[in-house]
């Protein structure tokens, strides 16, 4: 039989070990999620600005490849994996070159808050500590 850690926590809650490490995790996607989206608020993608006259077909076919790449993914069988990561991975580069990237001025703090907070999210989500 498993001994049971009780932890207590500010505010006086008691958790258990298993729940502090999933709050944890959670807390780990939280700052990984925001540390992604703190360097790609600067990164915007526009398709108005292209002069190519196939742009049209670019734009159809990647949300023919990607609609089919994650159905095939979630509801396909196992040997379908691959060939629709394929299919979504196509669709991204379709989507790439239908459009144009403008990326705004980021300051060094901006960059380095955000790989900060991605790598102390990353960290917490593989159950390890922070280490500054």
């Amino acid at each position: 039989m498993q001994k049971l850690i009780v932890k207590k926590l500010l505010f006086g809650i008691h958790l258990t070990e298993k729940e502090l490490g999933t709050m944890a995790r959670f807390f780990g996607y939280i700052l990984f999620l925001g540390g992604f989206w703190f360097i790609s608020q600067n990164v915007v993608f526009s398709s108005r600005v292209s002069f190519f006259t196939w742009q049209g077909i670019s734009a159809g076919g990647s949300v023919v490849l990607l609609v089919g790449g994650l159905i095939g993914f979630f509801f396909g069988a196992e040997n379908m994996r691959l060939p629709s990561m394929a299919a979504v991975a196509g669709s991204l580069v379709l989507i790439l070159l239908s459009g144009t990237l403008y990326i705004q001025p980021t300051s060094l703090a901006e960059v380095f808050i955000g790989f900060v907070a991605i790598a102390a999210g990353g960290s917490l989500i593989q159950g390890r500590k922070i280490n500054f």
